[in-house]
């Protein structure tokens, strides 16, 4: 997390700007609106001081539309909201969905992925695509840059208001995309633009916004349906579920592949800083990577529904249900869900370190036996070897190794796997057991074997659950339990006489 001690004080330089009472303030900008200051603003620690926005003038924000008839065009499209006669006469379609593209904090139009996104998009669908450049704005310090992101917030409504009037563009077609800050600015177009459509908040900034008021931040009544991807949730990203759906991709926090590598002989400090920078940056920018390869992949990241992580990894939360209720995708079709009528409502999925970043995730439930040789207790490594119906074999070693196993008693993992098995068909599990101060197993005659009675493999990411129900397979060894001895191993397959007591 940023320092806020640096970020107060850098602050208190802004003389006559800053806002410390408790009370209500406001203040108008023509015919842009006015924005209030009072109580719902202020908080003694995550927001005790606020700023006013820049004027206008300063901040400068312009409008730059982008459709397929004008990809080659080299000359960008201005929109000015002041002259009707222009938005009239413009390419903008206001028959066609729109799409309207905020960055956030310290960035402009130059930025890569807003061309990446931009190009994404146009390629995807036959859009209006604006992308809103508040790149003065949007300068350090922050704290005058989440002021400016209200300003910003009413210049964007003011434009569509001004498009509704003039072209009828209707604000159902409206899909508000907004980064980091600009999620935010997103939120607050949305707060003043009766029925829009939709509000993407990618990886929403969360210093001086999480634990706000709704009024302060993005929220799912900005929009019909507002869908949030939670990537830095351990950093300067957004935790709190604040949408319609809240996809938490790999727990929300830390994203496969953001590690970096960095010249040992640098200095340590300096070094580590980098580090972190670079890792909740990195961490940030995965919820753009993953909503732009939703464009050319629709169906790559289907997110479940589950009340927190642990009971995802578990494998606690698989079904999606039929019809599809508790199952929607990560991205340019999570607006399928809006029929569900239903806010705030948490989704889980796992994803991979790279480009283009999707997994096959398959649910593994193992069933402990209990004979009475058996120990209570084991610690120790799970290496599984699955061979699927589409001809392919994939070695994993399960998560959380070493492992605690109860025999009795069933344990799940979620995996994500490169490639998609099919119906796993056999399974060879490798079983290592590791003595712990934490089990009863140092004995001299410890019985270090595992007992299975089943292994229930289900490809979870096949929809509709149908078909999620016709791949899966229940796997043993015989007809009681199959004893692993540690350092061995043990073939499972699919059989009548295979036996499930726990689901």
């Amino acid at each position: 997390m940023f320092n806020i001690l640096v970020l107060l004080t850098l602050a208190t330089t802004l003389t006559g700007q800053t806002h410390l009472n408790k009370g209500g303030e406001e203040r108008c900008y023509g015919e842009l609106g006015c924005l209030v200051l009072d109580q719902e603003w202020w908080h003694p620690w995550l927001r005790p001081i606020n700023l006013w926005p820049q004027q206008p003038d300063h901040i400068n924000t312009t409008f730059n539309l982008h459709t397929r008839l004008r990809q080659q065009e080299p000359k960008l499209v201005q929109l000015e909201p002041r002259d009707q006669l222009s938005l009239a006469l413009s390419p903008l379609d206001a028959m066609k969905p729109t799409k309207v593209v905020i960055h956030g904090y310290n960035e402009d139009i130059h930025t890569p992925w807003i061309t990446e996104l931009t190009e994404a998009l146009l390629k995807y669908g036959d859009y209006n695509v604006i992308v809103v450049d508040w790149s003065t704005g949007a300068q350090p310090p922050l704290l005058q840059a989440v002021a400016n992101a209200r300003l910003v917030g009413l210049q964007v409504a003011y434009l569509l208001h001004t498009l509704s009037h003039t072209i009828n563009l209707q604000p159902q077609q409206v899909h508000l995309i907004g980064y980091s800050l600009g999620a935010h600015v997103a939120g607050y177009t949305g707060e003043r633009v009766a029925d829009t459509g939709r509000i993407t908040g990618l990886a929403p900034s969360a210093l001086y916004f999480e634990g706000m008021s709704p009024v302060v931040r993005l929220d799912e009544s900005d929009a019909a349906f507002v869908d949030v991807v939670h990537t830095a949730t351990d950093g300067p990203g957004f935790s709190e579920r604040c949408g319609t759906v809240d996809f938490y991709p790999n727990g929300g926090g830390k994203q496969p592949g953001c590690g970096t590598k960095m010249d040992d002989n640098s200095d340590i400090e300096r070094r580590d800083t980098a580090k972190s920078l670079f890792r909740q940056s990195c961490n940030m920018m995965m919820s753009l990577q993953l909503f732009i390869t939703s464009l050319t992949c629709p169906h790559c990241f289907l997110g479940h529904e589950c009340t927190d992580e642990y009971l995802y990894a578990y494998g606690m939360c698989y079904v999606c249900g039929e019809p599809n209720v508790h199952c929607v995708y990560l991205g340019i079709l999570a607006d399928d869900f809006l029929s569900q009528h239903r806010d705030r409502v948490p989704f889980f999925l796992s994803t991979a370190a790279a480009a283009p970043y999707r997994v096959y995730v398959y649910r593994v439930w193992l069933n402990l036996a209990h004979p009475e040789e058996a120990e209570d207790c084991l610690e120790g490594e799970l290496t599984l070897t699955m061979k699927g119906a589409n001809n392919i074999t994939i070695t994993t070693i399960l998560p959380g190794s070493p492992v605690r196993l109860s025999h009795g008693q069933p344990r799940g993992w979620v995996l994500g796997l490169k490639e998609d098995l099919g119906a796993v068909e056999m399974l060879i599990v490798k079983w290592t057991h590791q003595a712990s101060i934490f089990n009863n197993c140092g004995h001299k005659d410890c019985n270090t074997n595992l007992y299975i009675q089943t292994i229930k493999v289900t490809p979870i990411d096949y929809l509709p659950q149908s078909e999620q129900v016709r791949e899966t397979r229940l796997l043993c060894g015989g007809l009681y339990n199959t004893a692993v001895p540690s350092g061995g191993q043990a073939i499972l397959v699919p059989q009548d006489s295979c036996q499930e007591w726990s689901v």
